[in-house]
């Protein structure tokens, strides 16, 4: 080999060197594995936000942690709960410094959720659903084809009960959903990928349920206390019943806060015990920002055994059914 080759080629396996050290460094920063091929495979990784973990499996299955930080908590601990949540929880300022401890937890995530998987239920259309402030119940089933489906709404295109119209599928896979007296009935094809095709319906005819029943009761309760709610919505939070804010008008002059309240559309599906409890809830931030000892007097004044059902309440969070979870998506 001449001189000039030979410069070539170390100086080519120079710049291969340094692209592979910063690539190194690089991918160890995302918290990726380096596979020594000049590619950056994700066969697992995770990063941080302000709220919430996020970790991506080695089959791309993406599982999100919602992240505490505790003053009493010693180290770094991460829960896979039976209902199949991840719970993070930090000592206090060791946000940055924990992730080179998860980094060390992804091989036993890996082998949790996949234990997790094999003793979960694999999902079915559900026989009923069941409405408690309405003191209701929706048998549901597969009533036919999709054609069928349409000329049966065309017949009667309300639901009696919520007011619920056809619901018409997003996606390839197309179902409708009618409500019929006391029953929702799903027309359209049976074969793959019909179930979350149905969870989706079922999601949206909650929601809409929700829309109906929850603002009036919140608005009721709120005028038995005598206080004022400008807004009422029902969304779709990940991790929270509900929601209060109470917004100061802008100027000099200020002026009474302007109280928006956000429930989560999934408490339709409560105790009717358990919905009125979640209004008081959060009418009870209107004059109490947090959850200090003011504000649980003040809860426990207007919902008796307010602690029980605030536990309660996160043990139904727990119990939702499958197709009403966020993660049914």
């Amino acid at each position: 080999m001449r001189l000039h080759e030979k410069i070539s080629v170390i100086s080519r396996r120079a710049l291969f060197c340094k692209k592979e050290a910063k690539l190194i460094a690089l991918t160890r920063a995302k918290g990726y594995f380096y596979d020594g091929l000049m590619s950056a495979t994700p066969r697992h990784t995770f990063f941080l936000t302000e709220q919430h973990a996020v970790f991506i499996l080695e089959d791309g299955t993406r599982l999100t942690a919602e992240l505490r930080v505790s003053s009493r908590a010693r180290r770094v601990r991460l829960v896979l709960t039976p209902e199949g949540a991840l719970r993070l929880t930090l000592p206090p300022g060791m946000t940055s410094a924990a992730e080179d401890v998860l980094r060390n937890m992804l091989p036993w995530l890996e082998k949790a959720w996949r234990r997790h998987c094999l003793r979960r239920p694999l999902p079915v259309l559900p026989t009923s659903v069941a409405l408690p402030l309405l003191a209701a119940n929706f048998a549901v089933r597969h009533a036919g084809t999709l054609a069928g489906g349409r000329r049966a709404a065309s017949l009667a295109p309300r639901g009696r009960l919520t007011g619920a119209g056809p619901l018409l599928s997003d996606g390839p896979k197309r179902l409708l959903l009618l409500e019929r007296e006391s029953e929702l009935l799903l027309y359209g094809d049976a074969g793959e990928d019909f179930l979350p095709a149905a969870a989706a319906l079922l999601r949206r005819w909650g929601r809409h349920a929700a829309d109906v029943l929850l603002p009036p009761l919140l608005r009721e309760l709120a005028a038995a206390l005598g206080l004022s709610v400008d807004a009422v919505r029902c969304r779709d939070q990940r991790t929270l019943w509900g929601s209060c804010r109470c917004i100061r008008p802008a100027g000099p002059r200020g002026g009474q806060p302007l109280v928006h309240i956000s429930l989560n559309w999934r408490a339709v599906l409560l105790p009717a015990e358990l919905a009125r409890h979640l209004c008081l809830h959060e009418l009870c931030h209107i004059g109490h920002r947090g959850h200090s000892p003011a504000y649980r007097a003040a809860l426990e004044a207007c919902s008796p055994d307010s602690g029980k059902k605030e536990r309660a309440l996160t043990e139904a969070w727990g119990a939702l059914p499958w197709w009403a979870r966020h993660e049914a998506r």
